[in-house]
């Protein structure tokens, strides 16, 4: 009986010799979820502490006089700045036009009292809602470990007032940038806020060389003309948190306009952009 029992563990054993079965996960192999979750939160709370630390670097840069061009995107200075004399297209923006920008942001640039609204991996959005001289609103990307101011508004007006708009940061951000650049009657900001979809229902193409970008700049420029004239005032925002949208009120001529404004997100980090723009 015992050779027959030897016999038969042996088989069992030479059966088994043939496969290799992978070896059960242990308890070292299963990252626990209370560990990924503070995993997450740590990074998420890193991610704030250097957003919160290189916003206020760069707001007091500002204020200095000493901010340079290394603290902003490529896209934020061709915007601000954009190229005048044939020595800034290789740069990509005029350092004349960047120092006037700076030195105008240099009456608001009140570090006291930022805040950051948002922060993930790559990119914080941040505020300075309690600034007496004028309203700070930034948004902040991470590229190479190193963070770049992407969006900036420095003099934001002191009445607007609103929650987030879908709940999210960056809808709410970029709907603050549309009202602030309609107010101060910039076609470029307010471009740039847009989606392609938007601007070509505001502007379809005309000429054969316009269709590629999907829209006529001189007819999009006189689009924001009648929408936002001179001496446009902010009134105030009804917004839906459960949509991307917001209807925002503005006074011309001692009438009220409202403008409703879908926002949808972009293809960058934490980018959100004016999808559809309609007068009501």
């Amino acid at each position: 009986m015992r050779s027959l029992r030897f016999t038969a563990l042996a088989l069992l054993a030479g059966l088994g010799c043939g496969k290799k079965d992978a070896p059960a996960p242990t308890t070292k192999d299963v990252k626990p979820i209370a560990e990924t979750v503070a995993t997450q939160v740590s990074d998420s709370y890193l991610a704030k502490v250097e957003a919160l630390k290189a916003g206020t670097a760069f707001v007091t840069a500002v204020r200095d006089g000493k901010a340079t061009a290394a603290n902003l995107s490529p896209a934020l200075k061709a915007l601000i700045a954009p190229p005048e004399l044939d020595a800034d297209k290789a740069a990509g923006y005029s350092e004349h036009g960047l120092r006037v920008w700076l030195d105008a942001a240099k009456a608001t640039a009140n570090p006291d009292g930022l805040k950051v609204d948002l922060a993930a991996a790559d990119y914080a959005i941040l505020s300075n809602p309690g600034n007496k001289s004028g309203r700070i609103y930034m948004k902040l990307v991470k590229t190479a470990g190193v963070w770049i101011v992407e969006q900036a508004r420095f003099h934001g007006r002191s009445g607007i007032e609103i929650a987030f708009v879908g709940s999210t940061p960056g809808a709410t951000l970029a709907t603050i940038l549309f009202i602030e650049a309609a107010l101060a009657g910039s076609k470029p900001e307010l471009e740039a806020l847009l989606s392609k979809s938007a601007k070509g229902k505001l502007a379809p193409p005309v000429f054969p060389d316009e269709i590629p970008q999907g829209f006529s700049r001189s007819k999009l420029n006189s689009a924001l003309a009648d929408a936002f004239p001179a001496g446009i005032a902010y009134v105030g925002i009804a917004q839906e948190n459960a949509a991307m949208k917001a209807s925002i009120t503005f006074a011309m001529a001692g009438k009220n306009r409202v403008v409703e404004v879908k926002i949808a997100p972009g293809s960058g980090p934490g980018e959100f952009l004016i999808d559809d723009v309609q007068q009501k």
